[in-house]
């Protein structure tokens, strides 16, 4: 089983080896592979792969942004195309890109976050760290949101 990753990401050699041992242990054997971010990327798109790590923009915008981004040329379109409603799928993540009924679209996220949970593996691996650099003159702190990778501007506190 080929396991490909993202080297320029965080841990992700750390994650790769650690899901090989786990999976060793049940006597699956796995290859590991880390690419730079475009060689791994062309190869995820031609499923170039059985497993891999994925670094998502972060919850704020899920699940809309995950789900219509999966239809475009991403690695989640090939992994998604294997599975046997693939057309549903695809429907149903057009159909609420389109409609304003916001009780289809509750609807049709429940199917799509139970589809997706019952044929992938997601693992939520959070390891971002916020790190803000400010002129002490100018700004006096920053309240960091619960969102990683998010800057809020209203998180600024001017230094008076």
């Amino acid at each position: 089983m080929l396991y490909t990753y993202w080297t320029d990401l965080s841990l992700s050699n750390e994650i790769a080896q650690a899901v090989k041992a786990d999976l060793g242990k049940i006597g699956i054997e796995v290859i590991t592979e880390g690419k730079d971010q475009m060689t791994w990327w062309v190869d995820g798109v031609e499923g170039k792969y059985d497993i891999t790590t994925w670094n998502t923009e972060g919850s704020y915008t899920e699940p809309n942004k995950f789900f219509t981004e999966s239809m475009g040329a991403d690695p989640h379109n090939i992994s998604y195309q294997g599975l046997d409603n693939y057309e549903n799928i695809k429907g149903q993540i057009e159909e609420f890109s389109n409609t304003k009924d916001e009780e289809r679209v509750k609807e049709i996220f429940k199917v799509l976050l139970n589809e997706n949970n019952n044929n992938v593996i997601d693992l939520p691996i959070s390891y971002a760290k916020d790190l803000v650099v400010y002129n002490g003159n100018k700004i006096k702190s920053y309240n960091f949101s619960s969102v990683p990778q998010f800057f809020n501007i209203f998180g600024v506190v001017p230094n008076n």
